[in-house]
């Protein structure tokens, strides 16, 4: 799967490779930001509002930041355990309530409206 980041002069877009896949090139081992919201699935501001909360570890480089790829799957491992599967019954619960229009009630509802 390969992701790409947009070019505004109409190339094609180049893809982004966080991790070496045919052994040729070394492992990265830090991740730009835009690398590290597109193997979240997230978008920056929520990724750097992770950064901000300390849920996610970055390092500084000069003025770029960096995420490295072991912060990453720490965060989606904490957020794996801290996240139960969901159980039919509690959607069935949350879920919210449909609202019936003012003027399809009828019967002794009409007038508690």
């Amino acid at each position: 799967m390969a992701f790409g980041r947009p070019d505004w002069a109409g190339r094609p877009a180049e893809p982004v490779r966080p991790a070496a896949e045919d052994g040729n090139e070394p492992q990265r081992l830090l991740l730009t930001v835009e690398e590290a919201t597109q193997m979240l699935g997230v978008g920056r501001t929520t990724l750097f509002g992770l950064l901000r909360s300390g849920q996610l570890a970055s390092v500084r480089i000069g003025a770029a930041r960096r995420v490295s790829v072991e912060a990453i799957e720490e965060l989606v491992d904490q957020l794996t355990e801290r996240t139960p599967p969901p159980d039919d019954a509690a959607v069935e619960q949350n879920a919210p309530k449909r609202r019936v229009p003012r003027r399809l009630i009828t019967g002794p509802r009409a007038a508690k409206c």
